[in-house]
């Protein structure tokens, strides 16, 4: 039998999502920033890979049922950061790592605050606000956590959306590849995200000693701000993210 090809993202919040996977039998599993994970994808690199939500309103029945990566009200993660008030930017540097953050960003400026004078450009992953040379900077994934206690100012895009749809956003989900086989796929990563979710605290003390994220802001952060089951409010969400994000981009 082959084995199945897994990818996901480097990140804090996918950690209770793959737990076990890397070491897995029947399993190659890898890493890559959320871009590139959906090129491996329809490279037919991998057979199943933790795509930005974005993505996957290209091909929605692809998706695999009751599991994603979702916040609703602040998400930490995701941050708009700057010297000065993020919401009065009139230019935005978006780290390239994420479409889906990409895409937010714009529609948080264009529809939640009406704004059409934002001049957007791209910035390489994990960007330092201080030197992006744009107003606000876009700030995403571990790199975000690092910054929660710095002096920026700053949006929580996560707390924005919720603010303004009263729906929670989901920011990942699982997408298989065309033929893949999504009931050995979806027994396989059910069963990771039911033993990650027992394992907290060991992600929490893994991430302050490998990525540099406070121990306990780790904990809160998996324990308090992301979870991972994909519901109808969450499915509301997405369908609503995926007609903004059509309108702006």
């Amino acid at each position: 039998m082959k084995p199945l090809r897994v990818a996901a993202v480097p990140y804090l919040n996918a950690r209770p999502l793959v737990d076990g996977l890397r070491d897995a039998a029947g399993v190659v599993y890898s890493e890559a920033v959320p871009a590139r994970l959906a090129h491996l994808l329809a490279a037919g690199k991998v057979d199943v890979a933790l795509v930005s939500s974005i993505e996957a309103g290209r091909c929605p029945e692809r998706i695999l049922a009751d599991l994603c990566i979702a916040s609703r009200g602040p998400v930490w993660s995701v941050q708009l950061l700057g010297a000065r008030d993020p919401r009065a930017a009139t230019s935005v540097a978006l780290d390239g790592a994420s479409l889906t953050a990409a895409a937010l960003t714009r529609a948080y400026y264009a529809r939640i605050l009406g704004r059409s004078d934002v001049a957007f450009r791209a910035a390489p992953p994990a960007p330092d606000p201080a030197a992006s040379g744009a107003d606000a900077t876009l700030v995403i994934g571990d790199a975000a956590l690092r910054l929660r206690e710095s002096a920026f100012a700053r949006v929580d895009l996560g707390a924005a959306w919720t603010a303004a749809t009263s729906l929670p956003f989901v920011w990942a989900v699982w997408l298989l590849a065309p033929g893949a086989d999504a009931g050995a796929a979806r027994a396989l990563l059910v069963e990771a995200r039911e033993r990650g979710l027992k394992r907290l605290d060991e992600h929490a003390r893994a991430a302050a000693a490998t990525c540099g994220v406070p121990e306990e802001v780790a904990r809160d952060y998996l324990a308090r701000i992301v979870y991972y089951r994909l519901g109808g409010a969450e499915r509301a969400g997405l369908e609503l993210f995926w007609r903004m994000s059509g309108e702006v981009l």
